[in-house]
């Protein structure tokens, strides 16, 4: 610094303290946020695979002889049907895979996995010895510690084990991310300690500036104070003894350790918690846009509508028509308890174990109520999470409507022949509260012009701005005044009423609606 002039030289002190400071800071937090980062992958791949394998039918596992011949047959197509399902759950997933054991040391062979691409042949011998987490998922779910790489690519991976009804380990469930969305995430966290260090070195040009126009005695004291904040004591206090420049300094530099400190930790909790936090809103959103119909179902028969307005960016709402075995279209509403993500994450389980059942059973009733026993099977009746849930079957055939009702709202019912209107009050206990639960079945002809309305609390519950509620004898008198309206009208029709009747007043819970009418 020969030749600079003093108050250079203490800007020059500040700004190359500073950045030295900042560049190891700002490496400490990149590196932990590394590590952070890939444990909570870990930890989530681990969630994934362990909930998936309520996806996979494990008798199909079972009796599936891996060779590549068994890659003909319907259960081979059934199971990469389930695994495709997994894959659907989160767009972050690569691939999912089933591994079963050859009883040779280090050696696993392939079922069937959900790549459309990359297919691996039933039975392709796979050597684990470069994988030491994927053989420890017999016992337990597990995950990769750090990236692996194979000849389809580069991993972190998450496996669950598939058991049987003995609960015997019969296979690996394995879900794949790639490490192309693992560099991405760690790449942002690069430009955020990017912003930072500029940031700081701003910061530290600014102070340097105004200390040197007080400063006048030797700065050995702001010397010592740097060094130890260097070494990473941010919390160091120079003493101040004086009220000279020295001594204003000294309040000022202890001041700027103290905010650096705070800044520090509330970016590095800021970043995780908004790291967290929009993740998990995503993939709740994504969830929440694949429960809901995304084709339109075309019967001759019958006239199709819903409509599912969530109050905050996720729901717990849920509403579905689909086509059933023979001549039967089955239509299902569910509200999950409370609203936002948590309900949304309950539903979204609910969904996918009620789907999985209505391929098994015929009956509105009994897939409610193997629903209902897995729910309780898998998730703590402690967390206080449950749904009410209505489901009907109507053959087209016999226009004969079967439903069975877990604690949801009645249903209204539209005789058009007769202008009146009654509600479907068969009830059941919402579930996820109460295992072994039987649910009954009531039954209704229906004739040309009838129409069932099925909604959720937000519409009948709905309030405006004197705390009054919107009503069922509202929406029975609007729905019998406009039965002549096509499905969609009258669900348009509705929405308007509700929102017209809550004036300015925020939506408080999730709307929905699902109506069909017979033509």
């Amino acid at each position: 610094m020969k030749g600079l002039k003093f108050k250079t030289r203490i800007i020059l002190i500040f700004f190359l303290s500073y950045t030295l400071l900042s560049v190891s800071l700002i490496g400490l937090f990149y590196s932990k946020s590394v590590i952070l980062q890939k444990e909570q992958l870990r930890a989530r791949l681990m969630q994934l695979s362990s909930l998936a394998t309520n996806l996979v039918k494990s008798d199909i596992i079972k009796n599936l002889v891996p060779a590549r011949a068994s890659m003909q047959t319907p259960e081979y197509s059934n199971l990469v049907g389930d695994l495709r399902k997994i894959t659907a759950i989160d767009p972050a997933i690569a691939d999912a895979y089933i591994l079963v054991d050859t009883g040779k040391p280090g050696i696993m062979k392939f079922v069937a996995n959900a790549d459309s691409v990359n297919v691996v042949d039933c039975g392709e011998e796979y050597d684990v010895l470069k994988f030491p987490e994927l053989p420890k998922a017999f016992d337990g779910p597990a995950a990769d510690k750090k990236i692996t790489s194979d000849r389809w690519g580069h991993w972190l991976s998450g496996y669950a084990p598939i058991r049987d009804e003995e609960n015997a380990a019969i296979g690996i469930l394995g879900i794949d991310i790639s490490a192309g969305t693992i560099y991405s995430m760690q790449n942002m966290i690069k430009r955020i300690a990017f912003y930072v260090f500029i940031t700081g070195i701003l910061l530290a040009l600014a102070s340097g500036k105004i200390v040197s126009l007080w400063l006048t005695k030797p700065v050995n004291m702001l010397i010592k104070g740097m060094e130890k904040i260097k070494s990473g004591d941010l919390d160091y206090k120079i003493d101040v003894n004086a009220d000279d420049e020295l001594g204003i300094l000294s309040q000022n530099f202890n001041f700027m350790a103290m905010e650096l400190k705070k800044y520090i930790e509330n970016l590095t909790e800021t970043t995780k918690e908004k790291e967290r936090v929009t993740r998990e809103l995503e993939i709740a959103a994504e969830m929440q846009k694949a429960m809901l119909p995304h084709y339109n179902l075309d019967v001759e028969e019958l006239d199709i509508a819903g409509l599912s307005l969530p109050a905050k960016q996720v729901g717990g709402d849920y509403f579905d028509y689909m086509n059933e075995e023979g001549n039967n279209i089955g239509f299902v509403i569910a509200d999950a308890t409370g609203k936002g993500l948590p309900s949304s994450i309950f539903m979204t389980n609910s969904k996918s174990i009620f789907k999985v059942m209505t391929t098994e059973e015929t009956s509105p009733g009994k897939v409610i109520q193997r629903t209902n026993d897995i729910m309780i099977k898998e998730f703590d009746p402690a967390a206080s999470m449950f749904a009410t849930m209505f489901y009907g079957i109507y053959n087209k055939d016999t226009s004969r409507f079967v439903y069975s009702n877990a604690g949801h709202n009645p249903p209204i019912l539209i005789d058009s022949a007769h202008s009146t209107e009654k509600l479907l009050k068969s009830h059941g206990c919402p579930i996820g509260i109460i295992k072994d639960q039987i649910y009954a079945e009531d039954e209704i002809i229906m004739q040309k012009g009838d129409m069932v309305i099925l909604y959720t609390d937000g519409v009948v519950e709905a309030m405006n701005e004197k705390n009054e509620m919107y009503g069922i004898q509202k929406l029975m008198k609007l729905v019998l005044d406009n039965k002549g309206l096509l499905a969609q009208e009258l669900i348009d029709k509705i929405r308007n009423s509700v929102f017209e009747f809550a004036g300015g007043r925020l939506q408080y819970d999730d709307i929905t609606l699902l109506i069909f009418k017979v033509r």
